[in-house]
């Protein structure tokens, strides 16, 4: 099992005197004082499930109280994080809307004037929100070769499901369609895109899409703790990083929205549809928006935002997220819980 209970190990007992640092908070390795429970928690699940490499960060308020490491991940280590792509994607998105090169309500006919209806009359907002009607996966997805312009062309015959904004059915082609429609409008290719409005502004090292028809809902997307972090501080700063705006305040307060509310379900993963541009969204505040931002991978990389808590959460792994489903549910009820005490602690 590699070096997974030895860390685990490790991390425990380190965390106890307070943390191991390479330097600084930056370089926590382990837990702070008050947080112990949550490696505790942590080292239980990793270890009894044979998880192998794993990786937790957790920050409240902006600064990490815990970062655990398991077998041969390290911050920076790459993995396939599945549909925990879509937020990454949607993020970028919205960030062209901020160039003004797109709006939410831009149709695909305005970018694709030969589609027919209703296809054409479906908004960007529609696509990355689930709603717009198209059908959960297409073959082009799977084609590792070509442009995604030319799989977007094979899409655009497609019947919907349901009239557009009518229906949740939770999928990956409306993605690649909204962003086939952000390189139309910019001119430029995906990779191009998320480099310019995401990957250089949050000094992302570890992200990559193909270049080659990139998918942007899942598939060959990898990420890294320490990249995902970034991105999840950055929407919990209110689209802000280091002092620079990545998004604007109106395009993180789009995101928390639920776009789903009143729709059918056709399909969904989860009990609920409820779902913001990108990501699953939790209960509303009393100003209709979301108090928890979530987007899991199938191979169980898990990403959260908690602004009731001033808290981002990764859980980075490649497994099977029913497989390990219970033991992340008790891991994030051991966070959930520390930071709780840490609030009430005088």
């Amino acid at each position: 099992m590699l070096r997974t209970i030895a860390v685990g190990l490790i991390v425990s007992t380190l965390t106890g005197c307070g943390f191991l640092g390479l330097g600084g908070g930056d370089d926590l390795v382990g837990c702070r004082e008050g947080f112990q429970s949550i490696a505790d928690v942590t080292d239980a699940q990793v270890a009894d499930l044979g998880m192998g490499d794993a990786a937790l960060l957790v920050q409240v308020d902006g600064e990490t109280v815990c970062r655990l490491l398991y077998g041969e991940y390290t911050p920076t280590s790459p993995m396939y994080i599945a549909s925990a792509a879509k937020w990454l994607s949607a993020g970028a998105i919205l960030a062209v809307i901020d160039l003004g090169d797109l709006q939410l309500d831009t149709k695909v006919s305005a970018f694709y004037p030969s589609t027919p209806h209703p296809l054409a009359d479906v908004t960007l907002a529609q696509l990355i929100s689930h709603t717009s009607g198209m059908p959960g996966w297409h073959p082009c997805l799977d084609v590792t070769e070509g442009t995604l312009d030319m799989c977007v062309q094979d899409m655009l015959d497609i019947d919907l499901l349901f009239p557009p904004g009518t229906g949740f059915l939770y999928g990956g082609p409306a993605f690649s369609l909204a962003g086939a429609m952000a390189q139309r409008a910019t001119g430029k290719l995906w990779y191009e895109i998320f480099a310019e409005v995401m990957a250089t502004p949050l000094g992302l090292t570890s992200t990559t899409y193909r270049e080659e028809n990139p998918t942007l809902s899942e598939g060959f997307v990898t990420s890294s703790l320490e990249d995902y972090g970034r991105f999840v501080a950055m929407i919990l700063d209110d689209g802000m990083w280091e002092g620079e705006r990545v998004l604007s305040h109106e395009m993180v307060l789009a995101m928390r929205t639920n776009w789903a509310e009143g729709t059918t379900p056709f399909y969904s993963p989860t009990e609920t549809a409820s779902y913001g541009l990108g990501t699953w969204v939790g209960s509303l505040d009393e100003d209709g928006f979301a108090r928890t931002l979530t987007s899991p991978g199938a191979q169980g990389f898990y990403p959260l935002v908690d602004y009731n808590r001033r808290m981002v959460v990764v859980f980075a792994v490649e497994d099977n997220i029913q497989r390990i489903g219970d033991g992340l549910t008790e891991i994030l009820r051991a966070i959930r819980e520390a930071v709780d005490a840490s609030d009430e602690a005088p």
